[in-house]
């Protein structure tokens, strides 16, 4: 299980089965991950149980999740190099997180791709050069201009190695 900021899944963990003794069989973890093994048919039992604890815990507060970047990059930063640098740079992971970027952008194109997932080509704002993006679980904008949260990565098919732009979060630009 994965958490969010605001909430400590392992002491969440640590409540369901204060409530519910002998629901869960053993589970471990810490602030932003655990892990837990509970019996088949107890499966809708724990999620009841964990709606619950997670109820009672934010205690009708809804948490806010805020996406920090690194900044905007300048045009010419936005390459195949540095995507490969920042590979290098790893691993990523809790406490060095690889590096997200913003930026505005006009989508150029945009089609669906595995029934759920928004393959688009970008051009950044006062630039003339085009990226593919990929989106995972985005439906396609109704807007050409985005602001665009994304990661460098490089993508290799067909034997051609490309910049990729990993959409972490796009939006209609305002």
């Amino acid at each position: 299980i994965r958490s969010i900021p605001s909430v400590h899944i392992k002491d969440l963990l640590d409540l369901v089965d204060r409530q519910n003794p002998g629901l869960i069989l053993k589970f471990g973890g810490h602030a932003m991950a655990a892990g837990l093994s509970i019996k088949p048919e107890d499966f809708w039992h724990f999620k009841r149980a964990f709606s619950k604890a997670i109820k009672q815990h934010l205690d009708a507060k809804i948490p806010t999740v805020e996406l920090l970047t690194d900044g905007e990059p300048e045009a010419f930063d936005i390459s195949l190099d540095n995507a490969q640098l920042l590979a290098d740079s790893g691993p990523w992971g809790q406490g060095f997180e690889e590096p997200i970027f913003y930026g505005n952008f006009e989508i150029v194109e945009q089609r669906v791709v595995g029934e759920k997932h928004l393959k688009c080509r970008l051009k950044l704002m006062g630039d003339t050069r085009i990226h593919d993006a990929i989106a995972f679980f985005q439906a396609p904008l109704d807007t050409k201009q985005v602001t665009v949260a994304y990661k460098l990565s490089i993508n290799t098919w067909r034997g051609a190695t490309n910049l990729q732009l990993m959409v972490e979060q796009i939006s209609a630009s305002e």
